[in-house]
Parts: structure tokens; C-alpha cells; sequence
């Protein structure tokens, strides 16, 4: 009787087993990528890029000079950087998409922990690197898209994250790997707070013009 029911036990457990959910693939954002600004003298500029469907790559505007400026994109599983042609430039959300001909940008997407909060995915050494950020608020950040014009308001999220020089256009997205936003600054006043635009203008910002 006994073994009779430590059989019947196993049957169950292997049932329970099968009929249980999998646990399906980590959650995982998009790929990230070095964008590389290449100025005829002087320095080359870097930001962040990430994919955005296709051969898009979407990074911040106030590194690119204009639409026929020299960009490279480098990363994922390209040893070498791709240049890339400026589809638009949106400077009143600081938004840029680009073009990378070719295969376009690497499909692999940067894996994300498993947590409940939300991550900024950056480059480190050549890899995607997901760092830990609290969103504190929402708020409409006052920009001087560039020197001399006109303040303007820019819808945005105010983040609780130290960030480093490079990291503009690194995406902003939820545990699930959805896009919240796109980082475009560091506090001047607080190494601990950084702000991004939220990821709704990037609606506006596709259309193959310079704004």
C-alpha cells in the first residue's frame, strides 16, 4: 500500500509538473549602441543609441551638429562602426534618428534582472549594461535647445540615477523591457539626478525633417 501511494504521488507531481506554466524568456530591452559623432577637427562626440525597429537607431539630438554630419554606429555584433545617415533631428525634444544601412543595428537585446523596477541601459567597456534607476516624478523641464534660442518645455522624467558623460540616448524602460524614456541630461546642481524625455515623443519625432 504504501509503494502504491508513493507512485501515485510521483504520477501527481509529474502532472502538476507538465500543466504548469513555463516561465518563458527573461524580460530584455533593446539594443544598445555607441553613437559616434565625427566633427571634420576637433573632438568626436559619443552618446547612446538603441534600436527602434528595422535600421533605426534613436539618439539625442544636441550631439549632431546637422543632417549631414559623419556618424558612426558601434556595437552589439558589428566589430566595426557603420555609418549611419541622419533621418531627423528633433532639437525641441532632443531627439535623433538615424539610419544604418546594411543589415542595420544589431538585433540582440540587452537582457534585463529580474526586478520590479525600472533600468537605464547604458554601454560599458563594448556591453549593454543595465543600471537600476526610481523614476521621482513627471514634470516639464525647461530647455534651451541651443545657445541663444528660446526656452521651450519638454515633457520629462525626473530619475533618481548617477549617470557619466555618453550615456544621452540611453533608454529608459520598464521591468518588462517597454520604453519609458530616452536620457538627455545630468542634473548641473545633483550627480544623483539625471532627466529623460519620455519615450511618447518619439511620435513626433520620426518624420524624415529637420525641426
Amino acid at each position: 500500500m504504501v509503494a502504491a501511494a508513493a507512485v501515485v504521488a510521483l504520477l501527481l507531481a509529474a502532472v502538476l509538473f507538465l500543466l504548469a506554466p513555463s516561465a518563458g524568456p527573461p524580460p530584455s530591452g533593446p539594443a544598445v549602441v555607441d553613437v559616434l559623432v565625427v566633427p571634420t577637427v576637433g573632438t568626436t562626440d559619443i552618446a547612446t543609441g538603441f534600436e527602434h525597429g528595422g535600421d533605426r537607431v534613436v539618439t539625442v539630438a544636441h550631439v549632431i551638429p546637422g543632417r549631414r554630419a559623419r556618424v558612426l554606429v558601434r556595437g552589439g555584433g558589428a566589430d566595426e562602426a557603420r555609418r549611419a545617415r541622419v533621418v531627423s533631428l528633433d532639437r525641441r525634444n532632443d531627439l535623433a534618428l538615424l539610419a544604418v544601412p546594411g543589415d542595420g543595428p544589431p538585433s540582440a537585446s540587452s537582457p534585463l534582472p529580474d526586478s520590479n523596477t525600472p533600468h537605464l541601459l547604458v554601454r560599458r567597456a563594448g556591453h549593454p549594461v543595465a543600471i537600476e534607476v526610481e523614476i521621482r516624478r513627471r514634470i516639464q523641464a525647461r530647455i534651451r535647445p541651443r545657445p541663444g534660442a528660446a526656452r521651450v518645455r519638454r515633457p520629462s522624467l525626473e530619475l533618481e540615477a548617477r549617470v557619466r558623460q555618453g550615456d544621452s540616448g540611453a533608454p529608459v524602460v520598464a521591468a518588462d523591457g517597454s520604453l519609458l524614456g530616452v536620457l538627455f541630461a545630468q542634473s548641473s546642481r545633483d550627480d544623483d539626478t539625471a532627466y529623460a524625455v519620455l519615450a511618447e515623443r518619439l511620435q513626433g519625432s520620426a518624420a524624415d525633417v529637420t525641426r
